[in-house]
């Protein structure tokens, strides 16, 4: 779901479950914009965040996670606006974030 934040930026929010223990892989690219993403509980609670580390102005987070659901929050900048892509998948690395 869109929501439009104090500041002005819109931010995107996506929810998704995992059954497992695994690493994924959430990545944000856009040519058009800075993008930022944050990993949430689903109740609300940080757990990172990412600007920047996918190379470019395109973010990334690689973290390992218990069974649960999750959040991410997809947005940019400012109040920049433009197309983009989120992606979550599987991941071999091993890296756990900030």
């Amino acid at each position: 779901c869109d929501y439009l934040d104090d500041d002005g930026t819109v931010t995107d929010y996506y929810a998704f479950t995992i059954t497992e223990t695994l690493t994924v892989d959430i990545t944000q690219e856009s040519d058009a914009i800075d993008s930022f993403l944050t990993l949430y509980t689903d109740t609300a609670s940080e757990i990172t965040f990412d600007d920047d580390s996918a190379g470019g102005l395109d973010s990334r987070i690689v973290r390992q996670l218990a069974p649960g659901t999750y959040v991410i929050s997809a947005g940019s900048h400012d109040t920049e606006f433009g197309p983009y892509t989120v992606r979550l998948q599987r991941s071999t690395e091993t890296r756990r974030g900030r």
